[in-house]
């Protein structure tokens, strides 16, 4: 439907054997499936990742980072993105420039924010204005038929909650309903294919691959805020090329590195920077509980906060004895 239904929310469920994965949350299943609750973080896919790799088994794409990138300018634009300089800091020196880092083995890269675009809101008045579109709801997918040799889709078998069952017979039919959903509906359309449409490799379903975020418990202590351009600790509001943009800086491993160590990617991002305070601030009067927390958190007494009080204070001689003699940055890798 256009709304959250539990009822059709529950189809998402199911057996999660290995390492668990929350089946249902992780995905909506409703008019604009998971945009409805997407975060609207969005970076092309390195050029590395479409190649064959001796350390990665199975890897290599038909397809180039080269070729895609004319849909990725389509796909920026889909996602209400007003710029495409994923990889090029100099657009975003107005902000600040990318840290000062020793070798060039580490180097900075931007993601670009979607609103996040909530597709089945921003794009339901252009499919009901279409006259060549059909949507139907609550309609599921049960199996694609395909003709006697395979070659082609004869048909789609639909059914609903209600228990109605009917076929579309398309001129040409797309999958798209997402990575997980896209391996079931072909691993159960086995009338024809035994082993479901498309699987004469036996790889169908195989190469799951999440985004796992890892938050470090490393702190990096910062004594010059100018070293970390305001665009590495926080979203931060620019112009791009049709409008503005929020962006957020990042560190990655060049290409050279990945080869030479043979690596796959990897994504550090920082939280967001707070003051070191030469003493403990007093807890103002009528402080949240959140408030009170953070203070406590930040108190002279935490063993973390004092070893880095004792590094900023040997490192920033000059800090004033009771004011910011230093700040704190977290770090995620992804």
């Amino acid at each position: 439907g256009f709304e959250f239904e539990p009822e059709t929310q529950d189809l998402y469920e199911g057996e999660s054997v290995g390492v668990s994965y929350p089946l249902t949350s992780s995905r909506l299943r409703y008019f604009g499936g998971s945009t409805n609750h997407w975060g609207g973080w969005c970076r092309p896919l390195e050029p590395i990742d479409f190649e064959k790799r001796d350390w990665v088994p199975y890897s290599g794409w038909p397809v180039t980072r080269a070729d895609m990138n004319p849909f990725y300018v389509r796909a920026c634009e889909v996602c209400q993105i007003n710029s495409t300089a994923f990889d090029d800091a100099a657009a975003w020196e107005a902000k600040g420039k990318p840290m000062p880092l020793a070798g060039d083995e580490v180097v900075t890269r931007f993601f670009l924010y979607s609103p996040p675009t909530r597709f089945g809101k921003k794009y339901r008045p252009d499919i009901e204005r279409a006259k060549n579109i059909a949507c139907y709801l609550h309609s599921n997918v049960l199996e694609i038929v395909p003709s006697d040799n395979a070659g082609e889709v004869d048909h789609l078998k639909i059914g609903t909650l209600s228990g109605a069952r009917f076929t579309v017979k398309p001129k040409a039919c797309v999958l798209a309903a997402g990575g997980i959903e896209n391996a079931r509906i072909l691993l159960a359309s086995n009338s024809i294919e035994t082993a479901g449409i498309g699987n004469r490799n036996g790889v169908v379903g195989r190469f799951f691959m999440e985004h796992p975020h890892v938050p470090s418990p490393a702190t990096f202590l910062v004594t010059d805020r100018n070293l970390v351009a305001e665009w590495y600790r926080t979203y931060t509001k620019m112009e791009g090329e049709r409008g503005t943009t929020m962006i957020r800086g990042c560190l990655m491993f060049d290409e050279g590195y990945l080869r030479r160590e043979k690596r796959l990617g990897t994504v550090m991002t920082f939280a967001p920077i707070r003051p070191v305070m030469a003493e403990p601030q007093p807890i103002p009067p009528g402080a949240s509980e959140e408030e009170r927390k953070q203070a406590e958190r930040q108190g002279a007494e935490d063993e973390t906060y004092r070893g880095i009080l004792q590094l900023a204070r040997s490192s920033n001689s000059a800090a004033s004895s009771s004011g910011e003699i230093g700040w704190r940055l977290g770090v995620g890798c992804a």
